[in-house]
């Protein structure tokens, strides 16, 4: 029985023996089923425990300009016009328009119209006011330099009206400190020039070489802190003019041995500084030449001899009027010259006939000069007509 079961064993083992070395062909391809993959939802975050800060949101990515997505998708851009060229911006210059400063432009302690800084440049706001030539704009005249100014030597300042019945009209008496003069003159300090301003301030020089500033109001006196001989000059005749659109004084003089032979220079007084310039040899003649201006033109009057037009660039005669018919008498003593109203207003202190002052009127237009006024109370040194006065 036990030798049946093996046999039956073997040949069971033996043929799946040979079953087992039978290949088999490989099963027919079968499509793969589509996977279907249901959505899941993601669970809710837990809140963070009360003592952690939650996390900061996620930044959300910019968007584009709208008009930059549009030339994006356009198929043939448009051409954008060329940007027109900003002209380059300069800094505008400033100039100073000249006037004393509070306690030191002028050399006056005391207060008085200051300079100011105005824009010059092209198209600025100064341009338009000087008339487009970029010059700063000159101050407006007030009524106290619209006139005719003299100062006499006893130091009497006085308004000269030529068309009023009554032409002379005492203003007060300067109280300047003076110092002593000069020592070749051997004679006490006096007023030796005068000029006026567009602010209706007289710039009166003394026998001494001193400089006051002096109110055409009242006749009030404040030094100006110019020291005797700056640039040269000792004593000087002096006028204001305006050249380049800006007021300047003018000086003609020189040192007291110069001014003795005839001699001298035109120079200028920065108003504000104070500082001297030379601007070259004035023409000789028998006496020192006192000046006067007007707005666009700056003479010369040599007593006795003519009225001359300078060039207040080179020093030099423009145009001259002689005064051969001139009725003086004897050798004048004092002189001083005022351009006013189309006229020219010669003051002389003559010593013939008693020291007589007389005011001689020339006529540009003609060149005849004839006597205005005989034998006045003043024995003027200095006429001063402003640049704002009818020229």
């Amino acid at each position: 029985m036990r030798w049946l079961v093996a046999g039956i064993l073997a040949v069971a083992i033996h043929v799946a023996l040979l079953f087992a070395r039978v290949p088999r062909s490989a099963p027919a391809e079968r499509p793969l089923p589509i996977a279907v993959v249901a959505e899941v939802k993601p669970e809710p975050p837990k809140p963070p425990p009360p003592d952690i800060e939650p996390p900061p949101p996620a930044p959300v990515p910019a968007t584009r300009p709208k008009r930059q997505a549009v030339a994006m998708e356009a198929t043939t851009p448009t051409p954008r016009p060329a940007p027109t060229p900003t002209p380059t911006q300069t800094p505008t210059p400033t100039q100073e328009i000249a006037g004393p400063v509070p306690g030191s432009g002028d050399g006056v302690p005391t207060e008085g119209a200051g300079p100011v800084a105005v824009a010059t440049g092209q198209g600025g706001f100064a341009h338009k006011l000087a008339g487009g030539f970029g010059a700063a704009p000159l101050p407006e005249c007030p009524d106290s330099a619209r006139g005719v100014f003299l100062v006499d030597r006893r130091g009497r300042l006085v308004r000269f009206d030529p068309g009023a019945a009554q032409p002379f009209a005492l203003v007060g008496h300067l109280r300047c400190p003076a110092s002593a003069a000069i020592d070749d003159w051997r004679e006490d300090p006096h007023p030796y020039s005068m000029s006026v301003d567009r602010h209706g301030r007289a710039w009166v020089l003394y026998s001494s070489g001193e400089v006051f500033v002096v109110s055409t109001a009242d006749a009030s006196c404040r030094r100006a802190d110019w020291e005797r001989g700056r640039g040269g000059y000792d004593l000087f005749g002096m006028g204001f003019a305006i050249d380049g659109g800006r007021e300047r004084l003018y000086i003609a003089g020189g040192t007291v041995a110069e001014m003795e032979r005839g001699e001298g220079r035109l120079g200028t007084i920065d108003t504000t500084t104070l500082a001297a310039a030379t601007v070259g040899r004035h023409r000789r003649g028998d006496h020192s030449p006192e000046l006067g201006g007007v707005a666009d033109a700056l003479y010369a009057f040599y007593p006795g001899e003519s009225v001359a037009r300078i060039d207040p660039r080179t020093a030099q005669p423009v145009r001259v009027w002689h005064l051969p018919d001139l009725p003086t008498r004897g050798s004048p003593r004092t002189w001083a010259f005022a351009p006013w109203g189309g006229k020219f207003f010669l003051f002389v202190g003559e010593q013939a006939d008693g020291r007589r002052n007389r005011v001689y009127v020339l006529d540009p237009a003609t060149g005849r000069a004839e006597l205005a006024h005989d034998d006045i109370p003043y024995e003027v040194t200095g006429a001063g007509v402003s640049t704002c006065a009818a020229p």
